[in-house]
């Protein structure tokens, strides 16, 4: 099991690129956020945030000091489909401003990078936190 660095040492590690990769996990889509009830709608959003956050200490991504560039790389598995490359962006980057590892998610701060998609044997998410 990796070491999991302290809160000190991950605020001097943000030069760079960093990954974060989501076993068994996609973020909660727009057009679930929109055809679905607010209230499970924002337990999702919750439930998302939590993840991203317990992921990032394991892994140790650093906080954000600055604007980063994200991209996301989902693998899917079975019968599941292809978002909309916009699809994803308001839950996500909700969460990764949420636990620091974006100051905001404005654009003075955060650019969109690519989505990309592939299929693979188990559902994975793939975010690539670049600083700016």
């Amino acid at each position: 099991m990796p070491r999991v660095p302290a809160a000190a040492e991950r605020e001097v590690m943000t030069e760079g690129t960093h990954t974060l990769v989501i076993e068994r996990w996609r973020p909660l889509r727009l057009n679930d956020m929109l055809y679905r009830n607010r209230y499970s709608v924002a337990r999702r959003k919750r439930a998302d945030k939590h993840l991203i956050a317990i992921e990032a200490v394991r892994q140790g991504v650093p906080k954000a000091a600055g604007p980063r560039r994200v991209s996301i790389h989902v693998v899917l598995s079975g019968r599941q489909k292809a978002a909309d490359p916009d699809a994803y962006w308001k839950s996500l980057n909700d969460g990764l401003t949420s636990c620091g590892l974006l100051v905001d998610d404005s654009s003075r701060y955060c650019t969109l990078g690519p989505v990309t998609y592939e299929r693979g044997e188990v559902t994975r998410t793939i975010i690539t936190l670049e600083d700016c």
